[in-house]
C-alpha cells in the first residue's frame, strides 16, 4: 500500500533513541526560530548565510532529539543550540562539520540572554500553529500546508489604550509620525504618490538600523475603508522582494469603548523554501503599534 500525502509529509528520525514523527511545517517553524535568534546580532547582509546556518543547525537538533516534545521545546532551544555547537566530532569524517560548528558558534548569541520568546504550539490538520501571549499582544502563525511551504499567513493583535479615531489618524499620518515617534524603527517615510490616506497611494519606507533584514520597502495602498478603519497594502519593491515574491498586509483598528484593538495580518509567498516566515516583521509591527500608542497617550 502506498503512503498517503500526509504520511509522505511526515519526517521520521531513526537516529535518536525514539522514532520522531515531525511535520515538515514544524521543522520549518524551528528553522525560522533559529534564524530569527541568530539574526538578532547579525547585519542584514548576513541573512542569506544565516538561512543556510539555521537549516544545518535545525538538522542537527532533529537528529539528536530524543522525543518530539524535546525537539519542539522552545524553552530549551537556546541551550540545545549551544550544546550542539560544542559537540565534539565522533570520527575523522566529522572534522569538517566540527569546523563549521565553530564558525556557527561565533554567530550564536551568548546563553542566558533571553532572546527566545516563549511560545506554545498546537499541531493539527497538517499545519503548524503557534500562539504567543505577551501582555496585551497576541500572535498567531499559520504555515502553509503545501509541500514547499513557500506561502503562509501571520497575524498579530495589539490592545492599545488610545481611542480608535486617534490611533487610525496616526496610522494614516505615517509619513510624518512614524520617523518621529518610532525613530528606532523608521529612518524616513517618503510619499511617492498620493497623500498616504487614499487608495493607490505609494510610500517608500527606509527602516532604521534596528530593523531586521530589510532596509527599504516600497508599499502601495490596495484597499481602504476609512469608515471601518481598515487598510490593506502590498510591498511592490525594496529589499523585502529579495525574500518574498509577494507580501500583503492588512491593518484594522477596532473600537472597544475608550480603547482599541489593532489587528495586523500579512499574507506572503517566499522566494524559496529556505526563506523563514516573517516573524520578525510581525514583531516589528507589534512594537510599532505599542510605540505609537505610548506617544498618543503622552500627547
Amino acid at each position: 500500500m502506498s503512503a498517503t500525502p500526509q504520511q509522505q509529509n511526515m519526517m521520521q528520525n531513526s537516529e535518536g533513541p525514539h522514532a520522531l514523527l515531525i511535520m515538515e511545517s514544524e521543522r520549518q517553524f524551528i528553522r525560522d526560530k533559529i534564524f530569527n535568534y541568530i539574526m538578532l546580532r547579525q547585519t542584514r547582509e548576513m541573512a542569506p548565510k544565516v538561512m543556510d546556518i539555521a537549516r544545518r543547525l535545525e538538522e542537527g537538533l532533529f537528529k539528536i532529539a530524543a522525543t518530539k516534545e524535546d525537539y519542539l521545546n522552545l524553552d530549551t532551544l537556546e541551550s540545545r543550540l549551544h550544546a550542539l555547537i560544542k559537540r565534539p566530532p565522533q570520527n575523522q569524517q566529522c572534522q569538517q562539520q566540527n569546523s563549521a560548528n565553530v564558525a556557527m558558534g561565533r554567530m550564536i548569541p551568548t546563553p542566558g540572554s533571553n532572546l527566545m520568546a516563549p511560545s506554545s504550539a498546537n499541531h493539527g490538520n497538517g499545519m503548524m500553529s503557534s500562539v504567543v501571549n505577551q501582555g496585551s499582544v497576541s500572535m498567531n502563525t499559520l504555515g502553509s500546508s503545501r509541500s514547499m511551504h513557500t506561502d503562509g499567513k501571520l497575524d498579530v493583535e495589539v490592545k492599545v489604550k488610545s481611542n480608535a479615531d486617534q490611533f487610525w489618524n496616526a496610522i494614516m499620518d505615517s509619513a510624518n509620525l512614524f520617523p518621529k515617534v518610532c525613530s528606532d524603527l523608521y529612518k524616513t517615510v517618503e510619499l511617492l504618490k498620493g497623500d498616504g490616506r487614499s487608495l493607490g497611494s505609494v510610500r517608500m519606507v527606509h527602516f532604521a538600523e534596528g530593523s531586521p533584514i530589510v532596509k527599504s520597502s516600497k508599499e502601495k495602498i490596495d484597499e481602504l475603508d476609512a469608515a471601518k478603519k481598515k487598510v490593506a497594502y502590498s510591498v511592490i519593491d525594496g529589499d523585502m522582494m529579495q525574500y518574498y515574491k509577494s507580501f500583503k498586509a492588512t491593518l484594522e483598528v477596532i473600537p472597544e469603548g475608550e480603547v482599541s484593538l489593532v489587528k495586523w495580518v500579512c499574507e506572503f509567498e517566499k522566494a524559496s523554501d529556505e526563506v523563514p516566515n516573517p516573524d520578525m516583521i510581525r514583531d516589528f509591527a507589534a512594537k510599532n503599534f505599542k510605540e505609537i500608542d505610548e506617544y498618543l497617550l503622552k500627547a
